[in-house]
């Protein structure tokens, strides 16, 4: 017989927090560089303050943000790219991957606010509307520390490079069956 061992709902949040805070201490520990590109600053549970109450004055857009980390500068304006995490860790599940109807998970059925691709689109929607395309896709990145399934990654990647290679008006749902075959 196999034994199992069990986690209190408590010790899973405990869990959850000391992973965030040994990532950001981490992440911290990066700062000690002297490469012009290299990290130069990080905000734990959020973005930029100045910034953030000009473009999330309610606070809701950015609750996804676990660590934001700047690279080459200090704010948005002078860094050459930004790294924005949302952390998730498992004690129960570490060894799944991310399916793509995992990215649609909840803590509530009855409610997308707690979905991950949920807040990880708000979060790259108020850049954008604030932004503007070209500079967010330059200079964001949303991750998470949790993997994908390689098969998922594979056809996001087909999928990618086929938006790439047809830059013309397509229906997604179009491009989404070419590829449901695979």
């Amino acid at each position: 017989m196999k034994f199992k061992k069990s986690i209190t709902d408590a010790d899973l949040s405990s869990a959850g927090d000391d992973f965030h805070i040994l990532w950001s201490i981490k992440k911290s520990l990066e700062l000690l560089n002297f490469e012009k590109a290299g990290i130069k600053a990080i905000t734990i549970e959020g973005f930029e303050k100045n910034l953030s109450r000009k473009i999330d004055f309610s606070g809701e857009n950015f609750l996804g943000i676990d660590l934001t980390e700047y690279f080459g500068g200090n704010d948005f304006k002078s860094s050459e790219s930004i790294v924005i995490s949302l952390l998730k860790y498992s004690t129960r599940r570490s060894n799944e991957n991310f399916t793509f109807s995992k990215l649609y998970e909840g803590k509530k059925s009855s409610s997308y606010d707690g979905l991950i691709i949920h807040r990880l689109a708000t979060i790259f929607k108020t850049f954008l509307d604030e932004f503007g395309r070209d500079e967010v896709i330059s200079k964001i990145k949303l991750v998470s520390n949790r993997s994908v399934n390689a098969l998922y990654l594979n056809q996001i990647t087909q999928i990618q490079n086929f938006l790439i290679r047809n830059k013309r008006a397509l229906s997604f749902n179009a491009v989404l069956n070419d590829f449901l075959k695979y």
